[in-house]
């Protein structure tokens, strides 16, 4: 609610007493306030429309997956950037050693120790629904290879387009070759 004044009413965003006339009725802005809000609110409508219809664009050309890289990849990424597990271990623990000299008990110490628990803990989840080769069936076999085939070629487009292709007959060229054998530049004669 706006504090009427005597005088006036004390705008609640630029906080200027000024005549009821500058406000709308059961306004709490001014008339000038009121117009820059309504003038932001169209630009975040309008830049969130932009958002959604990109995301319905790639919705489109890729169908409903994107392609992002599996967390796995994410992850070989940073270690090989941080120059291997035991570097970035290291480094890590550092942080966390640092953090808890300057704030014992701090949240981001808590944090940090509780992402490492999850970790063990979702490590633990991933070792355990991998698949025991040794103990999977043929059938088994054969629908976890499909798999990473399928998943290799999605990844390498040009290896499917190659395989469809009809590759080009081995002795095109050599019809060609036994015409200019033949004519009448070398008297009609066979080399």
């Amino acid at each position: 609610m706006s504090t009427v004044f005597l005088e006036g009413k004390m705008c609640q965003t630029c906080g200027v007493v000024k005549e009821v006339t500058e406000f709308r009725k059961d306004d709490i802005h001014c008339k000038e306030c009121r117009k820059e809000k309504d003038r932001e609110k169209r630009l975040s409508k309008k830049e969130k429309d932009k958002r959604t219809a990109f995301a319905t664009l790639v919705s489109g050309i890729r169908g409903n997956r994107i392609e992002v890289p599996h967390t796995s990849e994410v992850a070989a990424e940073m270690m090989r950037l941080y120059g291997g597990l035991s570097q970035f271990c290291t480094e890590w623990k550092q942080d966390i050693d640092a953090m808890r000299v300057e704030r014992p008990g701090s949240k981001s110490v808590i944090d940090s120790k509780m992402a490492i628990v999850k970790l063990i803990v979702e490590s633990t989840n991933q070792r355990d629904s991998a698949p025991d080769l040794a103990g999977m069936t043929d059938d088994e076999l054969e629908s976890e290879l499909t798999g990473i085939i399928a998943l290799f070629l999605s990844k390498n487009p040009k290896l499917i387009k190659d395989m469809i292709e009809e590759p080009e007959a081995p002795n095109a060229g050599s019809k060609r070759r036994a015409k200019k054998q033949d004519s009448p530049s070398n008297g009609g004669k066979k080399p």
